[in-house]
C-alpha cells in the first residue's frame, strides 16, 4: 500500500471514529422539547352526545409528552377557551422552577382568556409515566395528558425493556360541562352530580349507557305481587337483621368542625429541615381513601393504618429501611398515613387531596419552603411572562 493510500484509509477512518463520538455525544447531550398547547373549546361526542369540551390542540386526552431524563421541556401555552387556566406537571419535582408548577392562585395568576405563558423546566433525577393536567377549577376533566420520561441515552432500564408498550389514561367523562357542575355544587354546597362514564383515553366502555336484549327489568309489577306469587328474580327474603358490619356510625365529631376557617395560612419551612407529616382521615361528613399530593417533592411513605395515630405506639411500625418514594399516597379510610421528606427545594408547595370535589370543598394547604445559600438553594426569578392577577 503506497503511503498517499494508507493516509487516504487512516483518514477515513479517522473521521469514521469522529462521527461516531459526535452522534453519541448527540445522543446522550440534553435536549430540549418545545411544545404549543391552545386551549379551545372542541365538539367531543361521548354517550350519544357531543358537547364544547376544553381541549388541547383539539384532542381529548391531549398530547403525549415524551422526553428523557435530563432534558428541558418548553411548553408554550395559549388560552383560547372562556375560562381561565393553568397547567400542572404532575410528579415534576421544579427545582428552583416552581413558577414553572402550575396550581391556581398558588404559584401563579392564571392566564387569562386571550392570554399566554410559556412553562419552563428541566427534569432532573426522574424517569417513569406521569401526566399533566389543568390546574383550574374543574378543567382537568378534558385537559390532560400523558407525560412519559426515558432514561437518558445509554443508560439501563430498571425493568427487562417490553417490546411494545401502550399509554393508558384513565379518567371520567360527564354529559354536561364540568364548570357548571361545580359552580352549582358551590352554589348550593352539595355534593358535585358524578360523572356519566369513566373512561380510557378518553373513551368510555362499550356497555355504558346501553340494556341488553336478554335483559328485562319488571316495570309492571310490584314488590309484594312478587313476594305474594312467589316471582322469582325481584326480591329475596334474606335481609340481615343486624349489620353485617360493624364500625363507627357517628364518629364522635363535635359538628363545631364542620365549619372551616378561611384557608389563608401557609406552613412556613427552613430549608433542609427534616419534615413529617401525619395524614389523618375523620368521620366529618364521611370517611373516605384521600388520595393526598404535594407538589414539588416525592416523600417517603414509613407507615400506614387504620384508627387514630399513637405517636407513642405506632412510631415502632416505621419502616426506616426501605421505604417506597412517592408524590402521592392514598390515605386509608379511617385510618392515618405518615410521610416524610427534606425541604430541600424553595417555593411554595400546595397539597392537597387529588378528588377535585376536594379541593373545592378546601382539603388542601401550602409549605412556604424558604431559600437556602446562594443561587442553587433559591428559586428562580419569576419569568417575564408569568401572569398578573
Amino acid at each position: 500500500m503506497s503511503t498517499a493510500s494508507f493516509s487516504a484509509t487512516l483518514s477515513l477512518y479517522l473521521f469514521g471514529v469522529l462521527l461516531l463520538f459526535a452522534s453519541a455525544v448527540c445522543l446522550a447531550h440534553p435536549q430540549t422539547h418545545r411544545h404549543q398547547f391552545v386551549i379551545q373549546a372542541t365538539p367531543v361526542k361521548r354517550l350519544c352526545k357531543t358537547h364544547n369540551a376544553i381541549t388541547v390542540n383539539g384532542q381529548f386526552p391531549g398530547p403525549t409528552l415524551e422526553i428523557s431524563n435530563g432534558d428541558t421541556l418548553t411548553v408554550t401555552v395559549i388560552n383560547k377557551a372562556k375560562y381561565n387556566v393553568t397547567i400542572h406537571w404532575h410528579g415534576i419535582r421544579q427545582f428552583r422552577t416552581g413558577w414553572a408548577d402550575g396550581p391556581e392562585f398558588v404559584t401563579q395568576c392564571p392566564i387569562r382568556p386571550g392570554g399566554s405563558y410559556t412553562y419552563r423546566f428541566t427534569v432532573q433525577g426522574q424517569e417513569g409515566t406521569l401526566w399533566w393536567h389543568a390546574h383550574s377549577s374543574w378543567l382537568r376533566a378534558t385537559v390532560y395528558g400523558a407525560l412519559i420520561i426515558r432514561p437518558r441515552e445509554g443508560d439501563s432500564y430498571p425493568f427487562t425493556k417490553p417490546n411494545r408498550e401502550t399509554t393508558l389514561l384513565m379518567g371520567e367523562w360527564w354529559d354536561a360541562n364540568p364548570i357548571d357542575v361545580v359552580r352549582e355544587a358551590t352554589r348550593t354546597g352539595a355534593a358535585p352530580n358524578i360523572s356519566d362514564a369513566y373512561t380510557f383515553n378518553g373513551q368510555p366502555g362499550d356497555l355504558y349507557k346501553c340494556s341488553s336484549k336478554d335483559t328485562v327489568l319488571p316495570s309492571n309489577i310490584s314488590i309484594l305481587q312478587a313476594f305474594q306469587q312467589r316471582i322469582p328474580g325481584v326480591i329475596t327474603p334474606d335481609f340481615p337483621a343486624n349489620p353485617p358490619v360493624k364500625f363507627d356510625y357517628t364518629g364522635n365529631v363535635s359538628r363545631s368542625l364542620f365549619q372551616p376557617v378561611p384557608g389563608t395560612k401557609g406552613y412556613r419551612l427552613k430549608y433542609g429541615s427534616r419534615v413529617q407529616v401525619v395524614l389523618q382521615d375523620t368521620s366529618i361528613v364521611t370517611p373516605e381513601n384521600h388520595p393526598i399530593h404535594l407538589h414539588g417533592y416525592d416523600f417517603y411513605i414509613v407507615a400506614e393504618g387504620f384508627g387514630n395515630f399513637n405517636p407513642k405506639t405506632d412510631t415502632k411500625k416505621f419502616n426506616l429501611v426501605d421505604p417506597p418514594l412517592r408524590n402521592t399516597v392514598a390515605v386509608p379510610v379511617n385510618g392515618w398515613a405518615v410521610i416524610r421528606f427534606v425541604a430541600d427545594n424553595p417555593g411554595a408547595w400546595i397539597m392537597h387531596c387529588h378528588l377535585d370535589v376536594h379541593i373545592t370543598w378546601g382539603l388542601a394547604m401550602v409549605f412556604l419552603v424558604d431559600n437556602g445559600v446562594g443561587q442553587l438553594q433559591s428559586i428562580e426569578a419569576p419569568p417575564a411572562d408569568l401572569p398578573i392577577c
